[in-house]
């Protein structure tokens, strides 16, 4: 091989070595860059609802005379903890309490609210569903959609997120105290029906 040929072949294998070198760092680039959108998506603030139940509402008399509270027979709170399980805080939060008939036997209520501060992370929110008289001796019960959306104030996105849970009722004379979490199909039945309501946070 004379000298031509030889730096000929020199000149080519420096060029594709340049090109791998390129397209090496290019991938690193990239692949760091992943990694920090994954880590800052892992970070996000992340909403849960749990321990969800009914209480009995204190009456007003025995509330204000300082005593032992007096539980009213006929009246129950919805009420569930609500907390934010992400490494940042939520910022912008506004929310909706949907309270839909399980019959379908009325129009659903809608109560929207919406919390000036931020919601830091671990930081825990007793919430209120909603007021129900129970005084008949059966009721069907109420589905219970709560609604969120908020940002993330690191990358500027906006989540939603949608929690179905419902209410079995009264049976028998027999109030059910606790509020389960919706099934799939009923889920997806409720989106599927009342879509434009839940509209802000599907």
């Amino acid at each position: 091989m004379d000298s031509a040929t030889l730096q000929s072949w020199l000149n080519a294998l420096s060029t594709v070595a340049a090109a791998v070198s390129a397209i090496a760092a290019w991938r690193a680039l990239k692949l760091s860059h992943e990694s920090n959108v994954f880590q800052r998506e892992q970070g996000r603030p992340y909403f849960s609802f749990e321990e969800t139940r009914m209480e009995r509402k204190p009456l007003p008399t025995s509330t204000s005379t300082g005593g032992p509270a007096e539980l009213d027979p006929n009246v129950a709170l919805a009420k569930g903890l609500f907390k934010n399980y992400g490494a940042r805080p939520a910022t912008e939060i506004a929310s909706s309490i949907f309270i839909i008939p399980t019959d379908d036997s009325s129009p659903p209520m809608e109560s929207p609210s919406s919390l000036a501060d931020d919601f830091p992370p671990g930081a825990e929110w007793m919430a209120q569903l909603g007021e129900q008289t129970i005084n008949a001796p059966s009721h069907p019960g109420y589905f219970f959609v709560l609604g969120v959306s908020y940002n993330d104030p690191l990358t500027k996105r906006n989540y939603r997120q949608l929690f179905f849970m419902r209410w079995p009722g009264v049976k028998n004379g027999v109030v059910h105290g606790d509020i389960i979490a919706a099934t799939r199909e009923e889920r997806d039945r409720l989106i599927h029906k009342h879509r434009r309501l839940l509209s802000n946070y599907v």
